[in-house]
């Protein structure tokens, strides 16, 4: 019991620094940004910082596995839900873009921050990158054995393309003021991309 409630503080704790360390990278940007910013933000002693994280790179990763974790989660989570290749690919879509109106601050450090250090590049954190794609060409895939998409396409090749279309409409979130002045619905934008892109990917018997 005292271990578990122990764990839980821990665990509280550490979330609240990697909060407030998104909220720090997303408005300075990861190298203009301090630890002492990062722990003043979350209102810890300077020093607790390190009893968690070993240091700025290690906790900017820590956002990154923790999210990249989430949404491998949710993938498995849909693929219980139902075996239809189409709702599964667009729950997957709205998902991200329900996270990005959420937290819009944890997807601005994840396109601008994550790649720009060197710790993401080891296999481990790649391996955890490279899931996301193996998870979409899967479902691709078994789309294809059910005879609902294209066998003409390769699984991971439009496992690509949709994660394109889904990052290049946030980057412009992102990166352009006047983009985020237009208001679309997850839902929205899901129906958006899945008029252009899953037509592609039905197969000629389902036109």
């Amino acid at each position: 019991m005292f271990n578990t409630i122990m764990s839980d503080r821990t665990e509280s704790k550490r979330n609240l620094i990697m909060d407030a360390a998104i909220r720090i990278f997303a408005q300075r940007g990861y190298y203009k940004s301090r630890i002492h910013d990062i722990a003043k933000e979350a209102d810890v002693a300077y020093g607790l910082f390190y009893h968690y994280f070993p240091s700025k790179e290690d906790i900017l990763i820590n956002i990154y596995q923790n999210a990249w974790n989430n949404l491998l989660g949710y993938i498995d989570h849909i693929n219980r839900k139902t075996d239809e290749p189409f709702d599964r690919l667009r729950s997957v879509i709205r998902y991200i873009f329900r996270s990005f109106h959420r937290n819009p601050q944890l997807l601005k450090v994840l396109i601008m921050d994550v790649p720009r250090v060197d710790k993401f590049y080891n296999d481990e954190n790649q391996h955890i990158f490279n899931l996301f794609f193996t998870r979409i060409a899967e479902i691709i895939e078994a789309g294809q054995k059910r005879g609902l998409i294209r066998k003409s396409h390769a699984p991971l090749i439009a496992a690509f393309i949709i994660h394109g279309s889904v990052d290049s409409i946030i980057r412009q979130y992102v990166y352009d003021p006047d983009f985020n002045l237009i208001e679309f619905s997850a839902m929205e934008i899901t129906d958006q991309i899945a008029g252009v892109v899953f037509q592609g990917l039905r197969s000629d018997s389902k036109h």
